[in-house]
């Protein structure tokens, strides 16, 4: 889907990159990565869990291939998803854990009586 982005994270060096559907099936791309940004054939993303979305460390895609162009502004990296998605219609994603925030501190609760001021 083209539409469809999820942040990842390169485990070989730690960059952080978006990655993308293209379109084609089988094939995801890297969006906006530098032309002289360190991502190699073979290296291994998962979720960085930047988003919220999905819990850091789920294998995603492996890069298939790197074309740098001095042409364009950005490198064209192109991925392999992980996973058979063209074979499963749905994932479940077991033991995340998403923790509530902290609730506030309860107010304190007045007397009922007001003092007056002055005199």
């Amino acid at each position: 889907d083209k539409e469809q982005v999820v942040p990842v994270q390169n485990l070989r060096n730690g960059l952080r990159a978006v990655l993308g559907g293209t379109g084609n099936d089988g094939e995801l791309e890297l969006k906006f990565i530098p032309l002289n940004a360190d991502f190699q054939n073979g290296d291994q993303l998962v979720t960085s869990g930047i988003d919220g979305v999905y819990p850091p460390g789920l294998p995603v895609a492996a890069v298939s291939n790197v074309e740098r162009n001095a042409a364009y502004l950005f490198a064209r990296i192109t991925c392999k998803p992980l996973a058979g998605v063209s074979s499963h219609a749905q994932v479940l994603v077991v033991n995340w854990q998403n923790k509530a925030p902290e609730r506030p501190p309860a107010a304190e609760k007045s007397s009922g009586t007001k003092r007056k001021r002055g005199g």
